[in-house]
């Protein structure tokens, strides 16, 4: 893993909860322990739970018996201990970067970003405060 030299969450103008949440779901990303699940759910394949982990940005949250699913946003939730809809409600108005970080621009292929590249653009916001999905699969 590489050096943490994160900005503070008073410079992210986050609440220090969610930042906290944030940094374990890059720790999560980086070492594996979050799986990138494939969402061919428009092809009526459902999604895999096999795996208690999974990670894909296009879907917020999804827990079942066997598994969980879910993007930054929802695994951020998971870590504060809040439902999904907490944690993406202090993106938007009051804080554009982070509702970037959630919700990348529409030419971003949501479903096909990796937890490689999720990590990537994490570590990125969190050491610079602006978001960069630039590496991520396009439409």
């Amino acid at each position: 893993m590489l050096a943490q030299n994160f900005k503070t969450h008073q410079e992210l103008d986050l609440d220090e909860k969610l930042y906290n949440a944030l940094k374990k779901v890059l720790v999560r990303l980086e070492t594996n322990d979050l799986v990138f699940i494939p969402d061919n759910r428009s092809d009526e394949i459902a999604l895999d739970f096999t795996k208690p982990n999974g990670f894909n940005m296009n879907i917020v949250l999804i827990q079942e018996k066997c598994g969980t699913v879910g993007c930054i946003a929802g695994w951020a939730a998971i870590e504060m201990g809040v439902k999904p809809c907490v944690v993406t409600e202090m993106a938007g108005q009051e804080n554009l970067e982070l509702e970037e970080l959630f919700y990348p621009s529409s030419n971003v292929y949501y479903s096909k970003i990796n937890t490689e590249q999720a990590a990537t653009s994490l570590r990125h916001y969190l050491t610079t405060r602006k978001v960069e999905w630039s590496h991520a699969p396009r439409r």
